[in-house]
């Protein structure tokens, strides 16, 4: 997933322009459904604002261009037991009404905004997505998909939690 969106910025696009890597890079989660299965992953790097009017297209198959928004924040270092548990106090913090638009237990986004050598004050996303939202096309021989997303909002939800 990685390579095809660096070669994304590198410049394999219809511009061939070269794009700076922003953070955060995410990771969509689509949990397996059974002990047995794998989950699905997508990984998204952001554009950044200076190309966010005139995007360049990707021109490798499975790159593509979405709209994103991001939901809550957390700090640390995060594995799979972190971002479950930010994902349901997400869950939790919503208003009742904003609960029957997502699936508690369905597909949900993990951003990392920091560098794997960086030890403190580190900042860690979990999204939720609406379930009107959700309809990326799967590549079934990987079962993951690469992103270059253009993010639409900021984060709404602070945890000022760290390491």
């Amino acid at each position: 997933m990685f390579w095809k969106l660096f070669n994304y910025i590198s410049g394999k696009n219809d511009k061939k322009t070269k794009v700076p890597m922003t953070a955060p890079v995410s990771v969509f989660i689509e949990p397996a459904s059974g002990p047995n299965c794998e989950s699905t992953f997508t990984m998204a790097f952001y554009v950044p604002a200076a190309f966010q009017d005139d995007t360049p297209q990707p021109t490798e198959s499975g790159v593509t261009i979405e709209e994103c928004q991001s939901s809550r924040t957390c700090g640390g270092f995060s594995n799979d037991r972190v971002t479950q548990q930010e994902r349901q106090n997400l869950f939790d913090s919503l208003a009742e009404e904003d609960k029957q638009l997502v699936n508690q237990t369905g597909p949900y986004y993990y951003a990392g905004y920091d560098p794997p050598f960086k030890l403190f004050y580190r900042r860690n996303e979990v999204w939720m997505i609406p379930q009107s939202e959700l309809n990326l096309p799967l590549d079934a021989e990987s079962q993951q998909h690469t992103t270059v997303a253009k993010p639409i909002s900021s984060c709404d939800e602070k945890n000022e939690s760290d390491n």
